[in-house]
C-alpha cells in the first residue's frame, strides 16, 4: 500500500533514518531515489490489487461450479481423496447430522436440542458444538447439497454443489420454519455482560 508506506517514511524521516534495501531498487536517502520508491510502491501497490482482483474472480468462477468450501469439511463431510474440490458423505456423522435436525423439530429448542445430542455422543466434533453451533447446522444449505456463494459485485447466489445432499429439501424446509417462529438465532455477544444468557425478553426471547 502507497498509502502504508508513506506513514512508514515519514516516521522514519521523523527519527532521522533512511532505508535501504539491497535487494530491491528502495533507497531514500536521496531526493530522485525518493521519487523513484514513490514510483515504485505505486505499481507495486497497482499489482497486488491486481493480483487480488484475479484471485477474487478465480475462486468466484470456483463456486460456480459448486465446488466445495476451502477449510475445514463440514460435520458429516469428508474430502474425496480423487476430486479436488468435491465432498463425499461421512456415513457416522450424517447420521450425527440427520439427528440434529431430527432433535431439533423434536425439541424445538436449540439449547434443549444440545443438551440431549452431548448425553447421546461421543463425537469429538459433537462434543465442541454450542447453540450457534447446532445453529450454523440447521440453516446451513450444504445439507440439501447448494453450494452458496458471494457474487464479484456482493450479491448472494446459490448453485448445485458437487456432492450429495444429507437431508431432504422438506425436512431443511421444515426446520426454517420452526426457526423462524422461535425467534432469530443466537448471536455471540461482543461484551461480557453481568446478566448475560441470564435475562431474556419475554416477548422476543
Amino acid at each position: 500500500s502507497l498509502q502504508d508506506f508513506l506513514h512508514i517514511f515519514e516516521f522514519t524521516q521523523e527519527h532521522r533514518c533512511d532505508l535501504v534495501c539491497l535487494k530491491t531498487e528502495i533507497d531514500t536517502t536521496s531526493p530522485f531515489s525518493n521519487l523513484v520508491v514513490r514510483i515504485l510502491m505505486v505499481f507495486a501497490e497497482f499489482e497486488r490489487e491486481m493480483t487480488a482482483d484475479r484471485i477474487k474472480r478465480g475462486a468466484y468462477e470456483r463456486s460456480k461450479r459448486g465446488l466445495a468450501y476451502g477449510g475445514f469439511e463440514p460435520l458429516g463431510y469428508k474430502r474425496d481423496p480423487e476430486h479436488k474440490g468435491r465432498l463425499l458423505i461421512d456415513d457416522e456423522e450424517a447420521k450425527i447430522v440427520r439427528d440434529i435436525f431430527k432433535t431439533y423439530k423434536e425439541k424445538r429448542s436449540l439449547l434443549e436440542a444440545l443438551k440431549v445430542l452431548m448425553k447421546r455422543y461421543d463425537n469429538p466434533r459433537v462434543k465442541k458444538l454450542s447453540r450457534n453451533g447446532i445453529y450454523g447446522i440447521l440453516t446451513k444449505k450444504v445439507y440439501i447439497g447448494i453450494r452458496e456463494i458471494t457474487a464479484t459485485d456482493g450479491t448472494a447466489e446459490e448453485v448445485p454443489g458437487v456432492w450429495k445432499p444429507i437431508v431432504t429439501k422438506d425436512t431443511f424446509s421444515n426446520i426454517q420454519n420452526i426457526l423462524t417462529r422461535n425467534g432469530p438465532g443466537p448471536r455471540s455477544s461482543r461484551f461480557d455482560y453481568f446478566f448475560s444468557g441470564l435475562i431474556r425478553c419475554a416477548k422476543c426471547g
